[in-house]
């Protein structure tokens, strides 16, 4: 099947190699409900498996287990285009949505959770391997490799009234520039 070169370049596929290579990291906890790692599509389930203890029993402590959950940002769609990265004198609205369906660059945001900030921390750094410098594999576009955006902090402690069992989390972004 040919791809429409008009069309803008669907953001899914790269979402979905992305999750998949997330979901491999070997901390997560398993989802009690689909028997998989705890690696989500943003929206986290109310029931979450909890932080074990050595010998693979919860540990007592009510706290989560390691998981993470993948967003999409969604960019500006008014991108700097070709002809002023190509010298050109600035960007057009025009060209902008002719460069979209072309080439776009996609921000994820991975959120790494665990109820003990030293699982947190080794979380993510299981996550920023698999991801950093990493080119996602698509069919019909080519990925360039995903760069971290922006600051990255370290673990916070989630303080809403909500929020039981503690937990603590830390937002990771990262971008990448899709062709077509």
């Amino acid at each position: 099947m040919e791809i429409d070169p008009t069309l803008p370049i669907e953001r899914t596929a790269v979402y979905y190699a992305i999750l998949a290579r997330l979901a491999t990291a070997p901390s997560l906890g398993i989802d009690p409900v689909l028997g998989s790692p705890a690696a989500y599509e943003g929206e986290v389930p109310d029931i979450i498996a909890l932080a074990q203890g050595d010998d693979g029993q919860p540990d007592g402590s009510g706290r989560v287990a390691p998981y993470l959950a993948l967003y999409d940002m969604w960019d500006n769609p008014l991108q700097v285009s070709r002809s002023w990265r190509f010298g050109g004198t600035g960007a057009s609205y025009e060209g902008a949505l002719a460069d979209n369906a072309q080439e776009t660059t996609i921000t994820y945001q991975v959120t790494c959770v665990a109820g003990w900030m030293s699982d947190c921390l080794t979380l993510i750094d299981e996550v920023h391997p698999l991801l950093f410098r990493w080119s996602p594999t698509v069919d019909g576009l080519n990925c360039g490799r995903l760069q971290t955006v922006g600051q990255q902090f370290g673990p916070r402690r989630d303080m809403t009234l909500g929020a039981l069992p503690p937990r603590f989390y830390a937002p990771l972004s990262y971008a990448v520039t899709v062709y077509r």
